[in-house]
């Protein structure tokens, strides 16, 4: 089976695809000719450079590369939306196929991108829903959950970047299934409002390997008191009303910092919201109390702005360091995996959950 005949893994560490294989270059350098120095806080020697190696579908993600050539597109998850989309509007785009299978092949394992609701018309670029009819009627049911079918993009492009972040010495697990957070709209207002303010300061649209606000998909772990969204659980997709579930607060309320410290008692970087770009790390803060025999992640969205740096423990910071909007705890020094922190609630918002095997 070819490396190319799945979505390529996601690298969260940069919001970019990679191909399998592929190393990220010496610090330093390029991350699209390799070669020049990289530009002051771009990871390009140019926004020319930058430009040139995104791909030509969601003009975020570097192309994916196979010996000497460089494809369209960054993965097979763009290259089979950028083909959906051409069967939608009638244009031929031969060259969007990153493997060599024939065309039948490609049709019956294309994934799917139909709307998360109606399941019939293909869903919006930036919205599980085909449009605001389906968005409404599922945001009255909010804060609930949706099913992503084992076939659909989303569930391939959250997949991947689990398994990618698995990156303590033991054998990732299967992922068993994946839903689609919908949050209240008066908090998701909120955390859409905060990344508005945050991108007004930073700019960071102007780096076209960026987006607003400089937003970032990170992990966390926490405790999980039910059976929520397991497979072939009774309680299905219904949040439970135990005061202790931070999992089922957490998608009921998102994220609060007044709760900070009562799963772990401190944080090496105070008193913030604790993420990873390491899927295994998060796993560490999983707390089932019994009710379950699966794990339950969760996949947020994170504000991260301008972050500031940090490879030593301080405990001390109830609020990012002046001038920055977060703190990144760096591998060395006293951390073996990444962590990212932020001191606010509406930096944040949880996304997706997943749920493996435990």
């Amino acid at each position: 089976m070819s490396q190319l005949a799945a979505v390529l893994p996601y690298n969260p560490s940069y919001s970019l695809f990679l191909p399998l294989g592929q190393h990220t270059p010496p610090s330093g350098l390029c991350e699209g000719c390799h070669k020049k120095p990289k530009h002051a806080n771009y990871d390009y020697c140019s926004k020319t450079c930058g430009v040139r190696d995104l791909c030509e579908f969601c003009h975020k993600r570097r192309k994916f590369v196979e010996g000497a050539r460089k494809h369209q597109y960054c993965g097979r998850s763009c290259a089979d939306s950028a083909m959906a989309a051409a069967s939608l509007s009638g244009v031929s785009n031969s060259t969007a196929p990153l493997s060599t299978s024939n065309a039948s092949n490609q049709s019956h394992s294309r994934p799917k991108i139909d709307c998360l609701r109606c399941r019939k018309a293909p869903k919006l670029s930036d919205s599980p829903f085909c449009g605001q009819a389906c968005e409404d009627a599922v945001g009255r049911n909010a804060p609930t959950i949706l099913d992503v079918p084992h076939d659909h993009l989303m569930f391939k492009n959250v997949q991947n970047q689990f398994q990618l972040g698995w990156r303590h010495n033991t054998r990732c697990p299967i992922v068993r299934k994946i839903y689609k957070i919908v949050l209240k709209a008066d908090i998701s207002q909120k955390y859409q409002q905060y990344r508005d303010d945050v991108e007004k300061v930073g700019n960071f649209k102007n780096d076209p390997s960026l987006t607003a606000g400089n937003e970032k998909r990170r992990w966390h772990g926490t405790r999980k008191d039910c059976s929520l969204g397991d497979p072939n659980s009774k309680q299905g997709s219904t949040l439970c009303n135990a005061p202790s579930c931070s999992l089922c607060n957490i998608i009921r309320e998102s994220f609060n910092i007044n709760q900070w410290g009562k799963n772990t008692g401190w944080g090496r970087f105070g008193k913030g919201i604790y993420t990873s770009a390491t899927s295994s790390k998060a796993n560490d803060y999983i707390e089932n109390t019994g009710h379950s025999d699966f794990r339950a992640v969760l996949l947020n969205n994170v504000v991260v702005g301008k972050g500031r740096k940090l490879r030593q423990d301080d405990p001390t910071l109830t609020q990012a360091p002046v001038g920055f909007d977060s703190v990144l705890g760096e591998r060395g020094g006293s951390l073996n995996h990444d962590e990212l922190v932020v001191y606010k609630g509406e930096a944040i918002k949880p996304s997706y959950i997943v749920v493996y095997d435990g």
